[in-house]
């Protein structure tokens, strides 16, 4: 459902008509979907838990790099990426 757009979040209750207090129940931003799953601070600190969880950073890093070999003819060493990496574990 988040992903079409479909999650009934304050701004679409606004939208609707429905008086509804618009602020965020984390913070004192706007509540959106996009605010909800990826703005906001909370859960911005979930995701870093989860990406810390999950290994992504080690991922995120190879994939980076790969794009960077890719599209910019650009390298830097296996050592460059690694304490990337860890920089960040």
């Amino acid at each position: 459902m988040m992903f079409h757009g479909k999650i009934t979040t304050r701004d679409h209750l606004l939208k609707w008509g429905m008086c509804v207090d618009s602020h965020c129940a984390f913070c004192p931003g706007i509540e959106s979907q996009n605010h909800l799953f990826f703005q906001s601070g909370y859960s911005g600190q979930i995701w870093r838990l989860l990406l810390q969880k999950f290994n992504a950073y080690r991922v995120y890093f190879i994939w980076e790099e790969m794009n960077a070999r890719l599209f910019w003819e650009s390298y830097v060493s296996l050592d460059v990426v690694y304490h990337r990496i860890v920089a960040c574990a």
